[in-house]
């Protein structure tokens, strides 16, 4: 103690400030020890969800968890995806390259190059090809599907001639190779397409992988979808009923075979291939271009499709995998990797997030289990009976997220955390359903157009037609699907996922600020002589 005396300030003040400095240090020291305690994860069924396989580091391994279970009983014969891969073209850019090299490698097959003429362009970059002002190739981030205002989105909603759009048609003989390529593809009962992360996210065995997983393929899937359609409109204007047939139900397989694979941009997309067909599908019942044999092959063709798998799978799987797996790599970087999800983060991004970086305590363990807690909830939401209420179950979900977010007066950065990790499923709930709403919307075009071929005139009401009670559904309304003969046609709607009845107004119709309604209509027919 005299040696410590003797080294002691002489003024009070400076002793003081070194006593206060002297504890500040110790809290620092401490609250770095409580931070990395903190931060660690415990590996349960309660937290992580998996508890194998495990990286070298320790963490789990959630693309190899995801890719185990979804390759069960895939084989390079019953593998559509093995096909599929070849839509990419061979010279769009290196990085959409080395990914499928990447998945080729993972499903054990040779590294080999695209089979030529089997790639596929939209049609804008296409069309730029041919003037010769090629634009950049999308990238496999960001892909660019077509726009409501495109000639190829206008040219899938209705029949149209050649001789009307001869650069549309040319689009569609450029690419005859790749479409008969997807028509081998949708043979196969499988389809399985390898995670692969991004080859530049990490050089070690982080975790976090999950979100840098991209899909190079699923755009390309699309564009030939966008195509098949198209030539199905065509081939409908010229008579072609068995060509429109294959085209339409080459739509509908493609659109199953992406659902099968587990993150949910999958199953969105395969939503919206399969919306683009019932619409299709709707617009030639509605027409007078389909005749007594067709129609009932295509309403045997809708009944023995598989139901499009639902939403609460994904969210299961992939989705709750993402985020815990994102919360494993803030236990392992800390909270600067937050920084990836939210370039205005108040957690990392602010002045003095180096010091939150070894100071700011995320308990990780309680933000795994509060996001579990909220998943199961999203979950069970989704098992409710009704639309109605499975959207206001995750509406209750959602408000409660953000006020945990909001509530100032809970420092709980735990829940803060997994309130910025969560997503909004009301909307993609939303998308799921109208997938229902429109197979039932084409099962009725498909019966009027069988009714009007035998009748000459379509029914008073939908009950004279013989379909199951719950096809004449509206989840959207809890109400039946309105439906009221026009002249010698007839308009049938639901109001979509708004809720609200516009009067069966489409929504090309629909002026900016409007809503609209999922609509088919029949225009009035000449009668029979």
């Amino acid at each position: 103690m005299s040696w410590v005396k003797r080294h002691l300030p002489t003024k009070r003040w400076n002793r003081v400030a070194l006593y206060v400095l002297s504890g500040l240090l110790i809290l620092i020291a401490a609250d770095m020890c409580f931070v990395q305690y903190w931060r660690r994860i415990t590996i349960s069924p309660e937290t992580t969800r998996i508890t194998t396989p495990l990286t070298p580091l320790g963490y789990p391994d959630y693309i190899a968890a995801l890719n185990a279970e979804f390759s069960r009983g895939v084989t390079s014969e019953n593998n559509a995806a093995v096909l599929l891969l070849d839509l990419i073209p061979e010279n769009e850019n290196d990085f959409s390259l080395k990914l499928r090299q990447a998945e080729l490698a993972a499903l054990s097959l040779p590294a080999s190059p695209a089979r030529q003429g089997t790639a596929v362009w939209t049609f804008d970059i296409w069309r730029a090809q041919q003037l010769g002002t090629s634009p950049m190739p999308p990238s496999a981030t960001a892909p660019a599907p077509a726009s409501d205002d495109d000639e190829i989105s206008e040219l899938m909603r209705s029949p149209w001639r050649p001789v009307d759009h001869p650069l549309a048609k040319k689009w569609l003989d450029d690419h005859v190779s790749a479409l008969d390529l997807v028509h081998r593809a949708v043979a196969r009962d499988r389809c399985y397409f390898p995670l692969v992360a991004h080859p530049n996210w990490a050089t070690d065995d982080s975790p976090g992988q999950l979100i840098a997983v991209l899909i190079p393929h699923l755009s390309h899937c699309r564009t030939a979808a966008y195509m098949l359609i198209t030539r199905a409109m065509c081939r409908l204007s010229e008579g072609d009923l068995p060509g429109f047939e294959q085209d339409i139900t080459d739509t509908f397989l493609l659109a199953r075979l992406l659902s099968q694979n587990p993150m949910l941009i999958d199953q969105l997309v395969a939503y919206q291939i399969d919306a683009l067909a019932q619409r299709a599908l709707q617009q030639a019942s509605a027409s007078d271009l389909l005749d007594a044999a067709a129609a009932p092959r295509l309403l045997a063709l809708l009944d023995r499709l598989p139901p499009m798998p639902a939403l609460a799978r994904a969210i299961d799987h992939s989705e709750r995998y993402s985020v815990l797996d994102f919360v494993c790599l803030v236990s392992y970087r800390g909270p600067s990797a937050i920084a990836i999800l939210d370039a205005e983060s108040t957690f990392s991004t602010q002045p003095g997030s180096t010091l939150a970086q070894y100071l700011l305590p995320i308990n990780c363990n309680a933000a795994l289990r509060i996001a579990n807690a909220f998943l199961d909830r999203c979950v069970r939401a989704l098992d409710q009976p009704t639309y109605l209420q499975q959207q206001a179950a995750l509406a209750a979900i959602e408000k409660d997220l953000q006020d945990m977010n909001r509530n100032a007066l809970r420092i709980n950065l735990a829940e803060r955390f997994v309130a910025m990790l969560m997503v909004s499923f009301t909307h993609i709930n939303s998308t799921y359903e109208q997938s229902l709403v429109l197979h039932n919307l084409t099962i009725l075009a498909l019966q009027l157009r069988l009714y009007h071929l035998e009748h000459h005139a379509y029914p008073a009401a939908l009950t004279d037609l013989s379909v199951p009670p719950a096809t004449l559904f509206d989840a959207f309304a809890d109400r039946p699907l309105v439906y009221r003969r026009e002249g010698s046609g007839y308009l049938l709607y639901s109001v979509d996922r708004d809720g609200h009845d516009d009067g069966g107004l489409p929504r090309k119709l629909a002026k900016s600020g409007q809503t609209w309604d999922l609509v088919v209509h029949a225009q009035p027919q000449p009668q029979p002589k």
